[in-house]
């Protein structure tokens, strides 16, 4: 628990002073991000089993071990018995350390939706604690629990401390993270053709995965090679990896992992996902190809882009 409770407190926290960037604009880089147009920021990574995790805890201390909302953040463990061979990982594969940083797979298009108003609530939250504008509710239940739309509704009675917020001037920025459309998505692939130097640009990290492996993205290629081997949790397979963790492999031109191999992502057309996965050739890539996702499987993941939005309120006389 208290790793969670660190992974937390990383992967949520964010300056936020308005320190601009070049590229991202006067605005704050949310957590894990990067900027890619103004006011338009991207994951660096796909994500991964103990982000989810963080939020699927979250909801089962807040709703309750036997509420609806929190079975709904489960897993379709069993995807992954639809590929031989790797059926033993329906039980390891979203527990076990050992995949931790591993993308999230076996997940519905709406629970990657839920998952990302929920990290919006509690970021937007934190920037409300670090404002000193309110005191962080360590004890919150469905009656009382943070969310951006009660906060901006004027609705502010269960916000926990003694900090008179209605007598207050100021600007709320807060971070709206969703998943990606196909446009966007195709944005910041950062691939201006179907010429794969444009993904694999020739950097020091990139140069280093290279040396490493002949392979600089997570596809089937890689798969079949003689570069990857694990052992299974209790120590009777040894066999090949499929999914690797988030921030390995080749970063594209904007620096973000995965847009070629490891899983494919969801987009929020219904029914569609982008990018080559561990299961498919990184021969197939057209930044333009749309996948078919009709269900959870074991090779589609997701990551959020990220816009802030503001809200400014005035003193009360």
């Amino acid at each position: 628990m208290r790793v969670l409770v660190l992974a937390c407190l990383l992967f949520f926290s964010c300056k936020t002073s308005k320190v601009g960037t070049e590229v991202g604009g006067n605005y704050p880089t949310p957590p894990n991000g990067i900027p890619i147009a103004e006011n338009f920021f991207v994951d660096e990574t796909e994500i991964s089993n103990s982000n989810y995790q963080e939020y699927h805890y979250w909801i089962r201390r807040v709703f309750g071990a036997d509420s609806e909302e929190f079975k709904a953040t489960f897993p379709d463990t069993t995807v992954w018995s639809e590929i031989d061979g790797l059926s033993f990982l329906s039980k390891d594969y979203h527990k076990i350390q050992k995949f931790w940083d591993n993308p999230v797979v076996g997940i519905t298009l709406e629970q990657a939706k839920a998952f990302s108003k929920w990290r919006s609530d509690r970021v937007a939250e934190m920037i409300l604690v670090e404002m000193k504008v309110m005191e962080l509710n360590t004890k919150q239940n469905r009656h009382n629990h943070f969310t951006i739309e009660n906060f901006l509704s004027g609705d502010f009675k269960y916000i926990y401390g003694k900090k008179k917020i209605d007598k207050a001037t100021f600007e709320f920025l807060y971070p709206v993270f969703k998943v990606p459309s196909a446009e966007e998505w195709e944005l910041f692939s950062a691939v201006n053709s179907d010429n794969l130097a444009d993904i694999f640009p020739k950097n020091k990290h990139n140069k280093s995965v290279f040396k490493k492996y002949p392979y600089p993205f997570n596809t089937i290629e890689f798969q079949k090679s003689n570069f990857n081997s694990f052992s299974s949790s209790d120590g009777t397979l040894n066999i090949k990896v499929v999914t690797a963790p988030v921030n390995t492999f080749g970063r594209n031109q904007y620096g973000l992992y995965g847009i070629i191999g490891n899983v494919s992502e969801m987009i929020e057309e219904e029914g569609f996902s982008k990018g080559e996965n561990w299961n498919s050739s990184f021969h197939d890539f057209s930044k333009e190809k749309n996948n078919e996702f009709l269900k959870p499987n074991c090779w589609t993941g997701f990551r959020n882009v990220c816009r802030w939005e503001t809200r400014k309120f005035e003193k009360k006389y």
